[in-house]
């Protein structure tokens, strides 16, 4: 659970601390099961991954939704004021997979942390890539947005060029 909710190693989830995440994990055996086989291998198994959506959607206090997509849209929808900030939404499917995959990977280095002689995979693949001869995370596997939404998507700036990135 610290690995999954973010350490020096693994990106956190925005405005969440680790307390609710433990309340959460206290009150199910089901996530307390499900984050206990996180790290058994380097490879991050799949078949945790719907649970740990459900467990991501509790988090944001959405225990309706069964996906991180379908709890996004809740969040967007249930909105009475302003669009929420795109930080304070769920992760995306994608980008959460990405995270698990992370996850999974340092959780079994630290699993291993107590053997002499640990074999330790290559972090590439892993939710991580090497790229130019640097290691680089992989946040998402898909396009944020259809290409038809992303075209449609323009710099609201009035000068020719953005400088202030806020866009």
């Amino acid at each position: 659970l610290h690995c999954f909710t973010g350490n020096d190693y693994t990106s956190a989830f925005h405005s969440m601390g680790k307390a609710k995440g433990f309340r959460l994990l206290k009150e199910s055996e089901l996530y307390q099961e499900t984050f206990s086989k996180l790290g058994d291998s380097f490879t991050f198994d799949a078949s945790l991954f719907s649970v740990i959506e459900r467990f991501v959607s509790e988090m944001y206090s959405i225990r309706s939704c069964l996906t991180t997509d379908d709890a996004r849209y809740v969040n967007l929808c249930s909105s009475k004021t302003a669009i929420p900030e795109p930080q304070r939404l769920p992760p995306t499917s994608d980008a959460l997979l990405c995270h698990c995959k992370r996850v999974s990977y340092v959780t079994a280095i630290i699993k291993r942390s107590l053997q002499l002689k640990p074999a330790i995979l290559s972090s590439d693949g892993h939710g991580r890539k090497i790229q130019n001869g640097n290691l680089e995370t992989d946040w998402m596997l898909r396009k944020p947005a259809s290409d038809f939404i992303l075209e449609m998507v323009v710099c609201a700036c009035q000068k020719n060029k953005c400088d202030t990135n806020v866009c």
